[in-house]
């Protein structure tokens, strides 16, 4: 068991695996899901809306999706309170990109990245 979380590696990389299906199913059809929705699904680590071993699954998703070349996949996970990401998704953007384009607009333009990607891959 890693020391940095209380699952073992090999629940935690099933697990990533499991949430990257889902998020790139949900992305080859322009779609969008909230934290609660996401935590609903069938994986093999049950985690809940809010907790940290959720963000930091994300983060990992994010991060290795992302040095790939095909986007901040957790873009398409959003608040049910906001419909929008938390603010942990922004860390993965550069600041002065924040500065420029603003919040609302960074998170489209990931959104729009991640969708086009993985829509472009059905084919």
């Amino acid at each position: 068991m890693s020391k940095t979380r209380k699952y073992s590696e090999n629940d935690w990389n099933k697990t990533k695996k499991e949430m990257k299906e889902i998020l790139i199913n949900l992305s080859k059809n322009r779609g969008l899901i909230t934290y609660s929705e996401l935590t609903e699904n069938k994986m093999t680590i049950k985690f809940y809306a809010l907790s940290s071993s959720l963000n930091k699954m994300l983060d990992e998703v994010s991060y290795e999706e992302n040095r790939a070349k095909r986007g901040l996949l957790s873009a398409v996970v959003v608040s049910k309170a906001t419909y929008a990401p938390g603010s942990g998704f922004y860390k993965h953007i550069k600041p002065e990109k924040r500065v420029e384009l603003g919040d609302a607009q960074c998170w489209r333009d990931a959104v729009k990245k991640v969708h086009n990607y993985w829509i472009s891959q059905k084919k």
